[in-house]
């Protein structure tokens, strides 16, 4: 792998990792937003996360019995199991 291979895979890592804890009973209808571990200093050309100051942010948000994660490029993707670290 190439050493751009590896930061692009790191970054792509790190977008699905959220800072902090986000219980599944504290998340509702609307979203709330969790900062994710990608910093604006990944952002390229290939992986063009959103520049925003302080890292990429992602919604999380209940449909039904499900969490969904709603990111900037548009998609959904259902919480399938959730790790908290530490």
């Amino acid at each position: 792998m190439q050493d751009c291979d590896a930061v692009i895979v790191a970054a792509l890592l790190r977008n699905h990792v959220f800072q902090g804890y986000y219980p599944s009973s504290e998340i509702g209808e609307v979203p709330t937003f969790a900062q994710t571990l990608v910093q604006p200093s990944e952002q390229n050309t290939i992986q063009p996360f959103t520049a925003i100051t302080g890292g990429q942010y992602n919604g999380l948000i209940k449909n039904g019995d499900d969490i969904n994660v709603l990111s900037g490029e548009f998609t959904v993707s259902k919480v399938t199991e959730a790790v908290r670290f530490g």
